[in-house]
């Protein structure tokens, strides 16, 4: 799974899964998200590598302003986290694969119109060259 996918499997679970209302925690999203790529929780536990990076990728959609966090309850100590209006559209729109999809297809079109201009301008000065030498070599002047 790629950083962009776990972005938006996390985003997409705030904004559709049960848990996430009226807010969800990092573990709740970990948690689910282990079950639903068949990772057993148990096995994993929580100081792993897999945890530290939905906390890093929801770290990521809160400095987006996607999601927000809704508050904090110290009985065990869990940070709540809410989806904001921007992280549903967002969501719904296709979300950080579509937009990097957007981007690469724009970086290959402005390659393209690039290349075209460049292509042209080499082709109008063959063509000045090839004016300018067959005017040198029959001796008009």
């Amino acid at each position: 799974m790629t950083p962009n996918e776990l972005l938006d499997d996390i985003l997409n679970w705030f904004a559709t899964h049960r848990n996430a209302y009226p807010g969800g925690t990092i573990e709740s999203a970990t948690v689910d998200h282990m079950e639903r790529i068949g990772v057993s929780v148990e096995e994993q536990g929580f100081g792993n590598l897999k945890f530290n990076l939905i906390e890093k990728a929801i770290n990521k959609l809160v400095d987006d302003k996607f999601i927000i966090l809704n508050g904090t309850i110290y009985d065990p100590p869990e940070k709540y986290y809410t989806i904001t209006f921007e992280g549903i559209v967002f969501s719904l729109n296709g979300g950080y694969v579509k937009r990097e999809e957007k981007e690469n297809s724009s970086k290959n079109l402005k390659d393209i119109q690039s290349w075209t201009i460049a292509i042209g301008a080499a082709l109008a000065g063959l063509s000045v060259l090839y004016s300018f030498l067959r005017y040198i070599s029959c001796n008009c002047y």
